[in-house]
């Protein structure tokens, strides 16, 4: 993701870590995996300045006033998919952060049937990462099996 980041326009940069912001903010709890995503994302910004604005909003728990952000459908569409995963990293979606992600798609020029496949895209990724988890935790609870294979 950070070379994502890096690759954006200063003014989207600024708009996306305020996006950040807003999306940690949605569902009224900060989690450790969400202040992760937040400080990889701040840490592109342009100016100190930058910074603190946008960690002030973390601070204060004051959502963003986001405006519309009007840039290449390409980078809107990857802004999109980003803040998407970022609203499932904490492997929960609340309705607060559903509403807050539509929000998002509105100012990025989506209309709702956009907005419901990236959603759905969403949901799919946070089934699959919660399966990736069980496939740990299993393998964390077998003995070692090795097998020597000679060639055929």
């Amino acid at each position: 993701m950070s070379t994502f980041i890096s690759s954006l326009p200063h003014d989207v940069k600024k708009w996306f870590a305020e996006a950040v912001a807003g999306m940690i903010l949605a569902d009224g709890q900060v989690s450790e995996a969400e202040l992760d995503h937040f400080k990889n994302t701040i840490r592109f910004l342009d100016s100190i300045e930058e910074v603190n604005d946008v960690v002030d909003l973390i601070k204060q728990r004051t959502p963003p006033n986001l405006k519309i952000l009007k840039t290449d459908r390409k980078v809107a569409s990857h802004v999109y998919m980003q803040l998407a995963l970022l609203a499932i990293t904490d492997d929960h979606l609340s309705k607060k952060e559903v509403k807050y992600f539509y929000l998002i798609g509105t100012k990025l020029g989506f209309d709702e049937g956009f907005s419901d496949k990236i959603m759905k895209w969403a949901v799919e990724m946070l089934k699959v990462n919660r399966q990736k988890a069980e496939l740990i935790k299993e393998a964390q609870r077998t003995d070692p099996a090795y097998k020597s294979y000679t060639k055929v």
